[in-house]
């Protein structure tokens, strides 16, 4: 690159003494200058993200590393879990520990001691959530359940958000956890607060396959139901769950809390169309009563305003008792 200035500072010189300097011999030297100043860059570039991914191998010990692969292949179980232990042992982030765990899949379930150590530097270092969750998951897949619990733990109990939860639980379906996925999804429940979330909570468990959850959340909206008729609203969505036994709990409750011949004929009408036939009964004999009663108080208000406009003065006086 000096040369190169050097040339145009020659150019220079030339222009003053001459006045005339060829314009292509310039723009060559300029062009090259420029490249040659964009080629350093980029050179500089790519030896700082080398040193950093060097930085980031040094911090596992990749001699240790070798020797508890060479000891794997061979068999001798505990020295590979020994060596394992030795390479990670001044790890600095996850990526590390779980980049060795991989190195070590084709050995199966005899390699788990040395998976084991990977995996508890691994989680004694995770801390992000999505650290967390990686360790959770590789510690499932390496068999070591009692550390995937105890990085699910941490993990789900520091989650706070509904969506976080769930797309967790979806995550470990994925992987074929269904227990984490259920696990997730009672922590999620635990946060619901109002009719919109267990509707969706309700959607999402059915399509991670969680029917008790299901079950348990739509229970929960029935009973918090104040009036018949948002129970009545409440019935496509249990029918679209294909689940029976609720919309018989349904209607057995709201038989009980109808207050008003409509609200009893809404009831008789739902038990006809999901096959009720002891709660149609109950509601048609309920119904009846409650409009003979009606009947009953509407013809003693009448009989009473007709016997005050016969004797207004008999109107005045005090009922019996009184």
């Amino acid at each position: 690159m000096k040369e190169s200035f050097e040339r145009v500072r020659l150019l220079e010189r030339a222009q003053r003494n001459t006045g005339f300097v060829p314009r292509t011999f310039i723009g060559t030297a300029l062009m090259s200058s420029a490249l040659f100043l964009i080629c350093q860059i980029f050179s500089g570039l790519s030896a700082l993200a080398k040193n950093s991914s060097d930085a980031s191998s040094q911090s596992v010990d990749q001699l240790q590393v070798n020797k508890s692969l060479s000891y794997l292949k061979s068999g001798n179980w505990p020295k590979a879990a020994e060596a394992t232990e030795n390479a990670v042992a001044g790890a600095t982030d996850v990526k590390s520990c779980l980049g060795v765990l991989s190195q070590m899949e084709q050995y199966g379930s005899q390699a788990n001691k040395a998976r084991r150590a990977c995996l508890s530097k691994a989680l004694n270092l995770a801390t992000t959530n999505e650290e967390l969750e990686e360790v959770a998951f590789a510690a499932r897949r390496a068999g070591c359940v009692d550390l995937s619990k105890e990085a699910l733990d941490s993990l789900i109990g520091s989650t706070t958000a509904i969506s976080k939860l769930t797309e967790l639980a979806f995550k470990a379906n994925q992987e074929a956890m269904p227990d984490v996925a259920h696990l997730a999804m009672e922590k999620a429940y635990k946060l619901v607060n109002n009719q919109p979330d267990a509707l969706d909570f309700i959607h999402q468990t059915r399509n991670l396959g969680l029917e008790d959850l299901s079950r348990q959340a739509l229970k929960d909206l029935i009973d918090d139901q104040a009036s018949v008729t948002d129970m009545m609203t409440l019935l496509p969505v249990i029918d679209e769950c294909k689940m029976p036994d609720l919309v018989r709990y349904l209607l057995k409750i709201a038989v009980d809390k109808a207050k008003d011949t409509d609200e009893m004929l809404a009831v008789y009408d739902a038990a006809k169309k999901y096959d009720q036939a002891d709660i149609v009964k109950l509601a048609q004999y309920r119904g009846r009563k409650m409009v003979l009663l009606k009947k009953v108080k509407t013809e003693e208000s009448s009989k009473a305003e007709e016997d005050a406009k016969k004797d207004p003065a008999n109107a005045l006086k005090s009922p019996t008792g009184f």
